[in-house]
Parts: C-alpha cells; structure tokens; sequence
C-alpha cells in the first residue's frame, strides 16, 4: 500500500477540508446547532416538549448509528469514499424536506415532515460522525493536526457566521411561513451536498488493518468498552463532558425564552444570535488552538468557564444585551468544546484509528444526551404557569451541573502521552 507524505499535502487536505466546511457552516445556522429550528417549530405550532424530542432524536442517532457505520467501514484500508458517501445522507435529507415543504405542503401536519425528514437527516449525519472525526485526523501527520483542524474551524465558523447574516436578512425581509422556510431548507441541503463532494480532493495514507476480516459486532465493540473501562483518565473525561450536553439543551430553550420573556424578535433570535455565537465560535477558535503556551487543561476549562458565564446571566436577567453576550459564551463553549474533542480523545484513546471511541462516546452518555431535552421541555410545559421563571429554575439547574462537571474534570490528566500502536 502506497504511502504519502501527508506533510506534503498539508495545504491541499486544508483547503479541501476547509471549504467542505465553509459551505456546510453557511448552512449549519438552519438546522444544526440553531435558534432557527427553534423558531420555525415554534410557528408550527410546536410545545417544548416537541421541541425537546426533535432534540431527542438527534441525541439517540448519535449515539446508536455510529456503532454501526464504525463497525461497518473498520476493516476498510482507505475511509474517503465512505466519508463522501455518508455525508451525502443528511445533504440529501435536508434537499428532501425543502421540497417538500416548497412544493407539497398542505398546511397540516407540519410538525410531523419535519420530524420525518430530521430524523433522516440525524440518521446519515450520525454514521458520517465516527467517519468525519476519524478522517480528519488521518489526514494529518499528528504534529500538525490541531493547526490543520482549527483552519478548518475557522472557515467553519465564517461559514456560519455568513449564513447566520444571510438567514437573519430573509427573515427581515421575508415572512417567516412554510414555502419560505422550504426554500431555506433547500439551498441549505444543496451546500451541504457540494460542502460534502470537496473531501474527494483530499489524500489520505492507509490505515494499518491487522486483517480485512471483520471480527463479529458484538466482540468488535466489547472489546473497546472493555478498554473504556480500563481508561480512567477517558471514564473521567466523559463524565466532565456532561457539560456539552446541558450548552446544548440551553442554546434549545434560551432562543425561545428569549421570544416569548424578553419581547425579542424571531429575526433577531434566529440571525443576530446565531452571528455572535459564531463570533465566540471563531474566539475559541483562535484562542483553543492557536495559543499553544497555554496548557490543554487550562484550554479547556476556559470552556467550562464560558458555560458558567451563560448560564449566570440567564438566570438573572432577560435584557436585549445579556443575550447577545449569552450568545457569545454559549457559541464559545460549544465551539471550544467541538475543536478539542476530536483530537483530545484520540490522544487520551491512543488509538491510529479512533472510530470506534467516536462511536462507543455518544453510547454511552445516551442517557443524559437525549433524555435531558426531552425532560428539560416536559418541565417547561408542565410549569409554563410560572411564566419566565420556569426557564430561570431550569438555567439554574443546569449552572450546578457543569459546575459538579468541575469535580470529574479536575481528575483528567489531558498532557498524558499514550503510544499510538497500543490500542489499535
């Protein structure tokens, strides 16, 4: 099998990588990591607890189909053409749900193709998850991993920041309804799509595979639990992460608390707050990867740090400024913690190929990572009585939860050095 200099092609696989992420951050304000889902169910019609089941969804489809897309492509020397294939899963979803409300809408049941459609769109974004991550770092030599993957982050996160502005000024100008919400739905999915096709001018080297036999599924992923469980430095780091989870239940309910508590527009919510938390995305950027002096630990307590800020100023106040400053944590916390987990993992795993941890993680947070939107919305509509103050005791449970984060994440040692053929 022939070997390349991945050093060679740095610039090539950063700037392949780099686009396929440009167009796919234009379009991740629509319908991943966004307020706009929020808002657009919200005109559907939509309770809190639907809200938090379409959250649910995603969080379950993390966690169940990378088993399977890991166990499926572990025995592949060369992942391009699986990671390109993948990826064209949740383009064409997004592609599928435009047309449909563009074309075919019969205003009824609106919450329920939208459903449909995410949760096929949750289903191929998650078995391209282990495969992305994976790929990513293979595509690297390892001294320049970190530098090629916040380049990407960056363009990224411009991306998102565009699409952010571009989404905020066709809700200004454009009534917020179903066949216009289509037509975002649409152009959304046909980036993704093009974003998806740029990872066939990568190159990448072999992965080293003792056999081309596939061992049998169930021993295939006991194994690697097995070596979870041995990995005390990964069981503490995956409990610390908990706090990923609760920025992502906040970022759920806060746009919608903000609409309904704090007299903002939808507008407002889905496009000025999508562009701050993408300006805090592109600080984390720089700032997580690109001042290497400062320690990894201390990297990421910044993160945890940023998470704290948010969920102070959400319980205290419903000011126009707080949630843009909100916004600005929230998107730093989310962005910091995204940039470090892949290569943190593989280097606390050890592992040449860490798919199977990218997908044995999700697994095993499943019951925190999809029952929590889901309960999180159940609370809202069962004390909606309360009015506003049913977010704020919310936000405050929350806030002791990632502070309780701080017990476990004291405990990983994130500087320890693990030789790379040992878990393979």
């Amino acid at each position: 099998m022939e070997r390349v200099d991945l050093d060679k092609y740095f610039l090539q696989n950063t700037f392949a990588l780099s686009l396929s992420e440009f167009l796919w951050g234009i379009g991740i304000p629509v319908i991943l990591e966004s307020n706009f889902v929020t808002v657009f169910l919200t005109y559907l019609g939509a309770t809190n607890f639907q809200i938090g089941l379409s959250s649910f969804i995603f969080s379950f489809s993390m966690a169940i189909v990378p088993f399977f897309s890991a166990y499926l492509t572990s025995n592949m020397i060369y992942k391009k053409k699986a990671n390109i294939l993948t990826q064209y899963i949740p383009s064409v979803s997004v592609i599928l749900l435009g047309i449909n409300f563009l074309f075919f809408y019969k205003d009824k049941l609106g919450y329920e193709i939208f459903l449909f459609y995410f949760f096929l769109f949750s289903v191929g974004l998650a078995s391209t998850g282990p495969l992305w991550q994976n790929y990513i770092t293979k595509i690297f030599t390892p001294s320049k991993a970190l530098k090629g993957i916040s380049i990407m982050m960056f363009f990224q996160n411009t991306g998102k920041i565009i699409g952010g502005f571009l989404l905020a000024l066709v809700l200004i100008y454009l009534p917020l309804n179903v066949k216009n919400s289509g037509l975002i739905f649409l152009i959304t999915g046909i980036l993704f799509f093009l974003g998806s096709t740029c990872f066939v001018f990568t190159k990448e080297n072999p992965d080293d595979i003792k056999s081309l036999k596939r061992e049998n599924f169930l021993k295939y992923y006991l194994t690697f639990l097995k070596k979870f469980f041995q990995n005390k430095n990964l069981i503490f780091y995956v409990i610390q992460d908990i706090e990923f989870i609760i920025v992502i239940v906040a970022i759920t309910f806060y746009s919608r608390y903000a609409i309904e508590w704090g007299g903002i527009s939808p507008a407002q919510v889905s496009g000025a707050f999508v562009i701050i938390a993408f300006v805090g995305a592109i600080v984390a950027n720089f700032l997580l990867g690109f001042i290497e002096k400062v320690n990894l630990k201390l990297r990421y307590f910044l993160i945890k740090l940023s998470s704290i800020i948010s969920l102070l100023l959400l319980i205290f106040s419903t000011n126009l400024v707080v949630f843009y400053i909100v916004s600005f944590f929230l998107g730093f916390s989310r962005a910091g913690r995204i940039h470090l987990y892949i290569p943190v993992v593989k280097k606390l795993t050890g592992c040449n190929d860490a798919s199977p941890y990218y997908a044995l993680l999700p697994f095993i947070m499943l019951p925190v990572s999809s029952f929590f939107p889901v309960i999180a919305g159940l609370f809202l509509d069962k004390f909606g009585f309360m009015g506003g103050n049913a977010y704020k005791y919310l936000f405050i449970f929350m806030f002791l939860l990632v502070c309780l984060s701080i017990i476990p994440f004291m405990k990983v040692d994130f500087d320890i050095s693990i030789d790379n053929n040992s878990h393979i």
